[in-house]
């Protein structure tokens, strides 16, 4: 993985070049293979995930099938700051890498780089909030 493939995460995409050379060496690549559970429903979530290549078919026992995701969806954001169980399973469809950014790693990334923490930390509350505002739409 190279800093260009991590431009394409609406998280970093603002991050300069330096910044994602930091990020870079905190992040936790993990290959899957093709059926290869990513997490369960309910577990607790481990950090945020970024999809770098692949694809993750998702489904939730509430809902059933959600879809799929592709390369460049990021799962968890909230767990940067706020640990809590995963609200849904996901598992590749294809052989697939994911990226896990931990609460710990971005404390470290924090700690050396401040001003880009707080850029991706802007990004989460901006994805967090649209997430929010689509649920509340949903009620109306």
């Amino acid at each position: 993985m190279n800093t260009a493939d991590l431009k394409q995460f609406s998280l970093l995409a603002d991050l300069a070049q330096e910044d994602l050379e930091l990020l870079r060496e905190l992040l936790e690549e993990r290959p899957l293979v093709s059926g290869q559970q990513l997490f369960r429903e309910e577990q607790e979530a481990d950090g945020v995930l970024l999809l770098l290549s692949g694809t993750l078919r998702c489904q939730s026992e509430a809902e059933g099938a959600l879809g799929t995701l592709v390369a460049g969806a990021e799962l968890g954001v909230g767990a940067l700051v706020v640990p809590g169980p995963r609200a849904m399973t996901c598992v590749a469809e294809e052989a697939s890498t994911v990226l896990l950014l931990t609460p710990t790693a971005f404390h470290r990334f924090a700690e050396d780089a401040p001003r880009a923490a707080v850029r991706v930390l802007e990004a989460a509350v901006r994805e967090l909030s649209g997430t929010l505002r689509e649920g509340l739409s949903y009620l109306r």
